[in-house]
Parts: structure tokens; C-alpha cells; sequence
């Protein structure tokens, strides 16, 4: 899967992910469940790929030049790395899977609908799977953060209260890829509606818009 300019200046540095500030652009976004990956498991990768940026410490002021030039390089492998560790481990284990249950699955669709009714997103394919969603949508004068934060936390106190529980339901950081063109959206869209086939996913909430072209 191709992958966006790392050194954009519209991409914004966390302390997890980098994410797209960019408005007005179709993307793709995965989000998963808190308990699809063991704690010690998620900060065990983060410890290791960090290694990465921390090996670059010291030296002379020609080290530290040629550091600063492969930076943008190992930042980029770090954080394609640690998305798809995630992303083979949730289909691989399925850990978590209160996704799984139509009625949490129907929680989450639901809010995404009423995210589009508010004209804040346009959603061109979906799929919840167990521990996990993959979405395609195209942000209409909004920011992907601004979209998924208060979806999310909307979305977590209803999927709570449904499951008489408390606490976090997803993992805090997420993953949103800026779709730039043709190849790579229709690879992008296939990937989603092939999601049910390879893991454990209902096909009942993976779908595409009517009629979806680039």
C-alpha cells in the first residue's frame, strides 16, 4: 500500500502516529478496539522502533546532518511498521471482538451516518470487523482527528453502557493514509471489502457506496 509524503507540512507529529491535517481529501482510516493487542505486546513494538530514532543520538555535526536527512526515511518505516504490526495481529488473534457483536457493529455505522448527515464526511467503504475498522470516507472541510475523536468517545459511551462496562473501548491512536490517486484508491477499496473473507468480520456491516469511481 502506497503511502503519503512524510515530510508533508500538513502531517502533524505525535507522540503515536502521525496524522493528516489535510482537508477536503478522501482517505483511509483504521481504528481498533483497546484489547486487540495486549498492552505489553504494543509497548514492546513501540520500544523497539523507537530504538530507531534513538540510535541517531550523538556524534559528530556530519553524523548528526546525515541522521537528520535519513529521519524523514526511518520515521516513515517506524510508523508503517507499527501499523501493520497492529493490523496482522488483529487478524491473526481477533483479541477484544466486541465488534463482532451486530449490535456494537450498528453503534459504530450508525455514528458514522450521522457524521455524513452533519456533511462532515462523505463514507465510500467501511468494514467492522471484531477488533477493528476500516474506513474509506472523503473529509469535507474537517480534519480526520475532529471527525473520529468525538465519534469515538460518542461511540464508547454508548458501546459501555450496551455491555454494562466501563473504561476505554479503543486503542488511543489511529491510523489515516491520504489517498492521492487512481491505483491506489481502488487497491484501497478492494482491500476493505475483502476484509470479512480474511478474518472473522460480518459481511453484513462491510460495504461501498452505490456505484463508488475515483
Amino acid at each position: 500500500m502506497e503511502f503519503i509524503n512524510e515530510n508533508d507540512p500538513t502531517l502533524k507529529r505525535t507522540m503515536h502516529l502521525p496524522h493528516s491535517l489535510r482537508k477536503n481529501i478522501i482517505q483511509f482510516v483504521t481504528f481498533s478496539e483497546k484489547d486487540s493487542v495486549p498492552e505489553y505486546i504494543l509497548k514492546r513494538w513501540k520500544y523497539e522502533l523507537q530504538l530507531l530514532k534513538d540510535s541517531q543520538a550523538g556524534g559528530s555535526q556530519l553524523s548528526s546532518m546525515i541522521a537528520e536527512m535519513n529521519d524523514a526515511v526511518q520515521w516513515k518505516t517506524r510508523r508503517r511498521e507499527l501499523a501493520t504490526r497492529i493490523e496482522k495481529y488483529c487478524h491473526t488473534y481477533q483479541s477484544g471482538g466486541r465488534f463482532g457483536d451486530p449490535n456494537i457493529a450498528q453503534i459504530i455505522l450508525d455514528a458514522l451516518r450521522f457524521k455524513e448527515s452533519q456533511g462532515l464526511i462523505e463514507l465510500l467503504a467501511w468494514s467492522i470487523m471484531p477488533n477493528h475498522v476500516h474506513l474509506m470516507w472523503l473529509l469535507n472541510h474537517t480534519t480526520c482527528g475532529k471527525v473520529l475523536g468525538p465519534m469515538k468517545s460518542f461511540t464508547a459511551k454508548r458501546i459501555n453502557e450496551y455491555c454494562h462496562s466501563s473504561g476505554s473501548v479503543y486503542m488511543p491512536d489511529y491510523y489515516d493514509v491520504d489517498i492521492c490517486y487512481e491505483k491506489q484508491f481502488y487497491r484501497v477499496l478492494q482491500y476493505i471489502l475483502d476484509n470479512p473473507s480474511n478474518g472473522a468480520g460480518n459481511p453484513l456491516f462491510t460495504g461501498a457506496k452505490e456505484n463508488l469511481v475515483w
